[in-house]
């Protein structure tokens, strides 16, 4: 079983997913009140105390939410993860794949996640793993889901048999469709 960060996550026995210590119940020690009022702000102030170390600034959110839902373009039968390519990064992606749009596709969306990282901060190969299998299924639902007419892959790269022991910066996420050869 992967390990989870301890700090934010408890692992269970049986295989199921990790549980966010914030999401455990708090208990009341306040004296029993039946004004409405004062239940709804006891539930509010227990669920909004964020002591769980994942607050950061309004940037950092927006990031994140951008990472773990991309945007993506559809363009010239492409899929474009993140930016869509201007004219000249087309015509430059074009001549460099030899006009081979999979290749184009793949070169443009693949991601190293350990670079997401601060240096002094890096992840476990354990909790890379973790979080490249988690944007690995989320890109894959999030691409199916809007563009349901694509045969997209959502490939992820942690070294193979010749290259079992690849570094942190070399996982790879890569987004590419499966295409019927002409």
């Amino acid at each position: 079983m992967p390990v989870q960060p301890d700090s934010l996550l408890s692992v269970s026995s049986n295989n199921e997913a990790p549980q966010n210590k914030a999401s455990q119940a708090v208990p009341d020690t306040r004296e029993p009140d039946s004004d409405h009022e004062h239940a709804h702000s006891h539930v509010h102030d227990a669920c909004c105390q964020r002591d769980d170390g994942i607050t950061g600034s309004a940037e950092q959110l927006l990031a994140h939410a951008a990472l773990f839902w991309p945007d993506a373009y559809e363009v010239n039968g492409c899929l474009f993860l993140f930016d869509e390519p201007s004219s000249e990064e087309w015509q430059d992606l074009h001549e460099g794949c030899d006009g081979d749009l999979t290749s184009m596709e793949a070169l443009w969306n693949h991601q190293h996640p350990a670079l997401y990282f601060a240096e002094d901060h890096l992840p476990s190969r354990e909790q890379l793993l973790w979080l490249c299998e988690r944007l690995q299924s989320i890109w894959q639902y999030r691409l199916q889901a809007g563009f349901p007419h694509l045969d997209i892959e959502v490939s992820l790269y942690t070294g193979d048999a010749d290259e079992p022991e690849i570094t942190l910066e070399e996982f790879q996420l890569t987004v590419y469709q499966h295409r019927q050869e002409s």
